[in-house]
């Protein structure tokens, strides 16, 4: 007896080319619409994990001192990166085009997947409640890694399903499922080089493509994930001169000493409480409610309508249980991961999202041929159960739409604080040599060196101020960043507290010449030498 999962049927789209043609120009419009949603929400850059990535490309092939290994060996996000910033110089356009290519992958494979396996009605609503539901949307266009695996995988995952469902596109000739599965396999390994623990979804793409093309040409797909294989190891070779550097950071990820205060957030916990991270997480945003019924939705989607549920049913499963596993349950003094942080849960959010929405149009569709209903004609049951797709997907981005304007440590929506500290150097350079300021902001003042697309405006000295250290001299200027105002960065306003004590005390030798509106940056000249902060 055949798997359910090996048993997708198509959802024939109608109208033969023109419903093709139609879903292509649906398709457009949805990555037209996604294109705006992203440049209207550009974050600011993020000395964090952000900041780790960019740099790590930046250094590329020599690590700089301190750089996590496990973060600088995922080569999928860096060399795009380090790509970016050949084309781009170190500049913002660099630091988001590749999360903003991501983000539009991300969305039409959601879309495809969603239309393959229900209706189109289903692949936009679902396309759309994935990027901009509030968990994935905060981190949707910074240079992480879990975002760019998410769509790496659904893209594979895209092509399984048309292979299984014998979609023309793949099953005119041997030779394009050959090719489809190549390309399967070039999508799976670059998704392992970006994000190692995607693979524990991968199972789900054999299950699919076997039955249709057989053992021996879907074993193709292992041709590329050798090269890719063989790509990590050169890589490891080149830049720390051992071939298994990236697994044994992997492997050992999590195993080091953790400062008290951070284990305390997830170490040592009950197990019940990493088994309940995915829900929690899910019910911390507004549209929490709408997130939880898709969850419940592609359970019992999952369990009713094998058929169609459940393949995004074993997705979310695959996922799942290897992280809870890994992140707590197995060994809660040391877990390998931190589950309460959303981005890893990433590559199980279109499985739910999809099956939620997804389960929601097939119930609607059988209410409907129910006796009470007997809603006879098909095209009218369509039409009612796209309809309801849309209302709950819309409801749910209305309640999360506040959420996307909303101040979280970084995301500032409507100011650029850093971008008028730029423009106040670009009015300035010839005066200011020297520009100091705490160990966070460091990190992204090189960003604003140039315009938005890399042209060099300031080439001054930036220097680091700390409380036992050198002091700023008379001529030099300051920086502060995230003291006062809206705090785009709650971190940088802790690293100057660090270095000038809290509450925050100006030496008296600092006069203010800048400030932005909400004073998020304030630029002080030094007009006398201070001694150290006491």
């Amino acid at each position: 007896m055949p798997l359910p999962l090996m048993a997708l049927p198509p959802v024939r789209v109608p109208g033969g080319t023109n419903g093709a043609r139609g879903t292509a120009l649906l398709g457009g419009a949805l990555v037209l619409v996604t294109a705006a949603f992203e440049l209207a929400h550009l974050p600011l850059p993020y000395p964090s994990d952000q900041i780790n990535y960019f740099d790590a490309a930046g250094d590329f092939p020599h690590p700089a001192a301190g750089t996590p290994v496990h973060q600088f060996t995922r080569f999928g996000l860096t060399l795009p990166l380090r790509g970016a910033i050949e084309l781009l110089g170190y500049s913002e356009a660099a630091y988001h085009v590749v999360p903003m290519l991501a983000g539009l992958l991300l969305v039409v494979s959601v879309y495809l997947l969603g239309t393959m396996l229900f209706a189109r009605s289903v692949g936009v609503a679902a396309a759309a409640l994935t990027v901009a539901n509030n968990l994935v949307f905060f981190d949707l266009l910074a240079p992480l890694p879990d975002v760019l695996a998410t769509a790496l995988f659904c893209a594979a995952l895209v092509l399984a399903v048309a292979v299984h469902q014998e979609r023309r596109l793949v099953a005119v000739s041997a030779r394009r499922r050959v090719i489809a599965v190549l390309v399967i396999g070039a999508l799976l390994g670059w998704s392992y080089l970006t994000r190692e623990y995607v693979v524990f979804a991968w199972p789900l793409i054999p299950l699919l493509v076997v039955p249709r093309v057989g053992w021996r040409r879907a074993s193709l797909a292992v041709v590329p994930l050798v090269v890719t294989a063989a790509t990590e190891l050169g890589l490891c070779q080149l830049t720390y001169g051992d071939p298994l550097a990236r697994l044994r950071a992997v492997t050992g990820h999590g195993s080091g000493p953790v400062p008290p205060e951070a284990a305390a957030t997830y170490q040592e916990m009950p197990r019940w409480w990493y088994l309940i991270r995915l829900p929690a997480g899910l019910a911390d945003v507004p549209e929490g409610l709408w997130l939880l019924a898709a969850l419940a939705g592609v359970v019992a989607g999952g369990i009713l309508a094998r058929r169609r549920v459940g393949v995004l049913l074993g997705w979310l499963a695959l996922i799942s249980v290897p992280l809870v596993l890994l992140g707590g349950v197995v060994d809660p003094s040391a877990p390998k991961l931190r589950l309460f942080l959303m981005r890893y849960w990433f590559p199980a959010f279109p499985a739910y999202i999809l099956g939620g929405l997804g389960a929601a149009w097939l119930l609607t569709g059988w209410v409907l041929t129910r006796p009470w209903a007997s809603v006879r004609q098909a095209d009218l049951r369509r039409g009612i159960a796209a309809a309801v797709v849309l209302c709950l997907a819309t409801g749910a981005l209305a309640t999360a739409a506040p959420g996307w304007t909303v101040d979280r440590g970084y995301r500032v929506t409507g100011s650029d604080p850093l971008g008028d500290l730029r423009d106040w150097l670009t009015a300035h350079r010839s005066d200011v040599r020297v520009l100091w300021t705490d160990g966070r902001t460091v990190r992204v003042l090189p960003i604003y060196r140039t315009t938005r697309f890399g042209r060099t405006i300031w080439s001054g000295e930036l220097r680091t101020l700390a409380p036992a250290g050198e002091q700023p001299g008379p001529g030099e200027y300051v920086v502060l960043y995230g003291t006062e105002g809206e705090i785009p960065c709650a971190h940088c306003g802790d690293a100057a507290r660090l270095a000038l004590g809290d509450p925050l005390r100006i030496p008296p030798g600092w006069r203010q010449v800048y400030a932005t509106r909400d004073n998020a940056v304030r630029v002080y000249r030094v007009d006398a030498a201070q001694s150290p902060p006491g």
